[in-house]
This record gives structure tokens, C-alpha cells and sequence, in this order.
């Protein structure tokens, strides 16, 4: 709690410098750290009523609904957010001709996206089992021929069955010797 309460006070401190500054320099530097506290998204949209903006954030998770919006519904979710975020902390603030949703980020940091992404090539490490060593590159394999396209699969399929039924195919072939 008390680090949150820091957090808070640095925040406050870099948007008053920020405010105060004039330098271009400067104004990065700082627009830079406010950013890796909270992210913002930027919504265009013209004649929204605030009355008529439904927001629930989750510690994971946004999901905002701007209803009769010119006789239209819209809606921004994010069901997996690329990390944690402090829901209490979150606001939806509606302006003309936009809005912003600021998302206080729980720990501080850059995202690279405000999307979950997993890292396809991750080792997933399992302490309970012992592989052999070319488990790892056989895990690798099949993730590529279960992700890849049909041409990645067929030439998966092709190096295989050639591994396996012994024929080795001459790499020089074809550059006349």
C-alpha cells in the first residue's frame, strides 16, 4: 500500500514538471515516464453522452460501451490485457470529439501492447520431468507444423519421412561438380 501511495506521488510530481516544462527534451523524457504508469487509449468519437458510457475494468480486463451514440451502440474490450492493472484506479473520461480510457497500470513498466500475447517460443519449462536433450527441439518442431501454414507443413512432413526412411539427400546437388 504504501508503495502505491509513492507511485501516486510521483505521478502527481511528473504531471505537475510536465505542465511546468518547455523543452522538447525535457517533455519526452517526462511524457515517457508518466506513460509507463498508466496507458491511455484514445477513442474518436463525436456526441457521446457521459450518462450513456457503461465501464467495467478488471484486474486482466477493459470492456467500455458507449450506448446511443447517434443511434448507434460501440464497444471497446480488451478480454486479456498484456498486464495487470488497477481497476479502482481506471477512468473513462469523455471530452467533444473523443475519449480517453486511462488504464493505471499496476506495476510500472512499458507495454509493448495492450493486448496478451504469449510467447510462442517460450521453452515451457516442466521441473517434474526429465527430457532428453532433443525434446526440446522436437517441442519446437511440432509447434512450427502446428502453427505454420501447408507449405510449412508439407515441408515439415517431407524432412521427416526422409529422416526417417534413411534417404539423405545430396545438399550439393545440382551446383555441377
Amino acid at each position: 500500500m504504501a508503495e502505491e501511495q509513492q507511485l501516486r506521488l510521483d505521478l502527481e510530481e511528473l504531471r505537475h514538471l510536465e505542465s511546468v516544462a518547455k523543452r522538447p527534451r525535457v517533455l519526452s523524457l517526462l511524457s515517457s515516464e508518466i506513460h509507463s504508469v498508466d496507458a491511455k487509449i484514445y477513442v474518436l468519437l463525436e456526441g457521446v453522452n457521459e450518462e450513456k458510457v457503461e465501464s467495467n475494468f478488471g484486474e486482466m480486463s477493459v470492456d467500455v460501451k458507449f450506448h446511443d451514440v447517434q443511434g448507434k451502440n460501440y464497444r471497446i474490450a480488451i478480454p486479456k490485457l498484456n498486464k495487470e492493472i488497477v481497476p479502482e484506479k481506471c477512468k473513462v473520461l469523455v471530452k467533444p470529439t473523443k475519449i480517453i480510457i486511462s488504464l493505471f497500470k499496476a506495476s510500472k513498466g512499458n507495454w509493448l501492447d495492450l493486448n496478451f500475447k504469449e510467447d510462442k517460443f517460450k521453452p515451457s519449462v516442466d521441473k517434474g520431468k526429465e527430457k532428453d536433450p532433443m525434446a526440446g527441439i522436437m517441442d519446437l518442431m511440432k509447434n512450427m507444423y502446428d502453427d505454420g501454414d501447408d507449405d510449412m507443413k508439407r515441408t515439415i512432413a517431407k524432412a521427416w519421412s526422409d529422416a526417417r526412411s534413411g534417404k539423405n539427400a545430396d545438399p550439393l546437388k545440382g551446383f555441377g561438380r
